[in-house]
């Protein structure tokens, strides 16, 4: 089992959220990005995902990646964490750079981290249910355990927005060989993945630290190498960050790494725990009259969602 203080979370932070950009204006009508609101009040999406890793993390092994133009929003959030933990990336360049940045950071101060990453846009009625998965996740890592472990989530539907897990058959762990990674595979695709027993991608994922290194060095050797020299001779500063990310171009994780490795990939399915991501306006408005119909204990209709009602960020006039 593995212990306590080796785990490390790592949190998505850094998009610009456009898709919701409509949805997520403040009091001046300026576009906020969507992991600096709340959409029923309260908590943000930052907030609320940094206390889900703080769940199965020591608090003080969290590691925020945020963009150094969302400073006005995120410099409050992260000031409970170690100033050392926050991430700053000049700017976005896909979710590789995303995770090789503060992945590297953890390595530079800890020998074989078990290391999960949660992004920062998912809402999630059980919190317990998924805790439960990545507790899970983490003790069935041994200390050199090549594989990468992704939480999948049991679909309601074939919706060809998300993305998918062509999945085999369980083993006697629960744990699943996965075939295909597919990234909104588009109508027909999404019907044959939900009727063949896929599973969403949640984009949540376990694994030791030398892992994903390794998996970033087989699929992405430049990128590494650009990162790696670049932090040896020059240090960690925005500025020589800066230098460095107008060299490397965007690179999408699951694309581009997981998707390529796919035999050091296995699934963890999920039980029912009310997960959604909210990354599209039509996803977030059917949530959002979803969770009225519920409060009112009114059903749901039979009917399309449409991103009929705007949002505002918390603060917001």
């Amino acid at each position: 089992m593995d212990p306590i203080r080796s785990r490390w979370a790592v949190v998505l932070a850094a998009g610009e959220g456009t898709r919701l950009h409509e949805m997520t204006r403040d009091w001046r009508g300026l576009a906020v990005p969507k992991q600096f609101c709340s959409f029923q009040g309260g908590s943000t999406m930052l907030q609320v995902t940094l206390g889900r890793a703080k769940h199965v993390a020591p608090p003080d092994h969290v590691v925020p990646i945020v963009a150094a133009q969302h400073a006005e929003w995120w410099e409050g959030e992260v000031s409970e964490l170690p100033v050392e933990n926050v991430v700053v990336q000049p700017e976005n360049k896909g979710t590789a750079p995303g995770i090789l940045l503060p992945l590297l950071t953890i390595l530079r101060r800890w020998r074989r981290p078990a290391v999960a990453i949660f992004p920062a846009d998912h809402h999630v009625e059980d919190e317990s249910v998924l805790r439960e998965a990545v507790e899970r996740a983490y003790a069935a890592l041994e200390p050199k355990d090549p594989r990468v472990i992704l939480l999948g989530m049991r679909p309601d539907g074939p919706d060809p927005e998300y993305g998918w897990i062509d999945v085999g058959a369980a083993g006697a762990d629960g744990f699943r060989p996965v075939r295909a990674l597919l990234e909104k595979p588009g109508p027909a695709a999404a019907e044959h993945l939900f009727r063949t027993g896929a599973l969403w991608n949640s984009f949540i994922l376990v694994a030791r630290g030398e892992a994903l290194l390794r998996l970033l060095e087989e699929t992405q050797p430049l990128l590494l190498q650009l990162f790696s020299s670049t932090m040896r001779h020059h240090g960690w500063s925005l500025a020589t960050l800066r230098h460095l990310y107008g060299a490397i171009p965007d690179v999408d994780f699951v694309r581009e790494v997981l998707a390529r490795t796919t035999d050091r990939i296995q699934a963890l399915p999920v039980k029912p725990c009310g997960w959604i991501d909210l990354g599209t306006p039509g996803r977030v408005a059917e949530w959002l009259r979803d969770s009225q119909r519920e409060a009112a204990g009114t059903p749901r209709p039979p009917e399309p969602a449409r991103p009929d009602r705007p949002m505002q960020p918390v603060g917001a006039a």
